[in-house]
């Protein structure tokens, strides 16, 4: 087995993807913290905190820290004292259902006031929604994927419809987009080969996960964040077609 341990992951600092890190130390922690989580399609138990490391970016050559959850096994974990118990035979820490390796994300730059009062900048709440997902904050990540959304659309109702007041999220999309139609909320009657009935179908999927992440005392997932995520990136791609 390699002596030097290594992985590859998107870097949370350069944002290359799929980066070699190389360990440069490892510390192993005896007050893990058991939980469990649902990833990979289930429910699995897991020690968090189990072991703590820094890395280089191969890309970027800066040291980023991170934290490592295996998957819980009191008789190994309770006896194992280095993460190459974990790696393959070249020294690889692969992240999977058994091993989960959790970046220390740098903070969000905080937006410079620009007016008075200080009005919110849609790319640094899209900044603010990437950093939530990559620290798996779930519902922060659905409530900023509908505020994206409903601020932004709100610039385009008063730019194209100045002077007339703003109506809720829906029926504002729905004339910003489709304003000959009649267009229902049932997805039947909405034609998703025609783009701007597709851009209206993702935002009303986004309203209703980021107002079931606000109020819903149901879990919202990764699946759901991964959805919102996703559709609030095609949105701010399209958006500038509305004009």
């Amino acid at each position: 087995m390699s002596d030097s341990l290594f992985f590859r992951e998107k870097c949370p600092k350069c944002r290359a993807k799929n980066v070699r890190f190389e360990v440069m130390s490892e510390s192993i922690s005896d007050d893990s913290i058991y939980a469990e989580a649902y990833v990979y399609d289930d429910w699995r138990e897991y020690d968090y905190f189990l072991f703590s490391l820094s890395s280089k970016c191969n890309e970027c050559n800066r040291i980023v820290s991170a934290d490592v959850a295996v998957i819980h096994n009191f008789e190994k974990n309770s006896k194992c004292e280095s993460l190459k118990e974990f790696s393959s035979i070249d020294g690889e820490l692969i992240s999977n259902e058994k091993l989960l390796i959790h970046f220390n994300y740098p903070p969000v730059i905080p937006m410079q006031p620009i007016s008075s009062p200080t009005i919110v900048d849609i790319l640094h709440l899209f900044e603010q929604m990437v950093q939530c997902y990559n620290i798996k904050s779930w519902d922060a990540v659905g409530m900023l994927c509908r505020k994206i959304i409903d601020i932004e659309s709100q610039k385009m109702w008063h730019k194209k419809f100045p002077g007339i007041r703003c109506p809720n999220l829906y029926n504002r999309v729905e004339k910003l987009l489709v304003p000959d139609k009649d267009v229902e909320k049932s997805d039947g009657c909405l034609n998703i080969d025609n783009k701007n009935h597709k851009i209206l179908n993702r935002i009303e999927q986004i309203r209703l996960l980021g107002n079931e992440a606000a109020h819903s005392e149901l879990l919202f997932d990764e699946t759901d964040a991964e959805t919102g995520y996703i559709f609030t990136m095609f949105f701010m791609d399209e958006i500038i077609g509305w004009e």
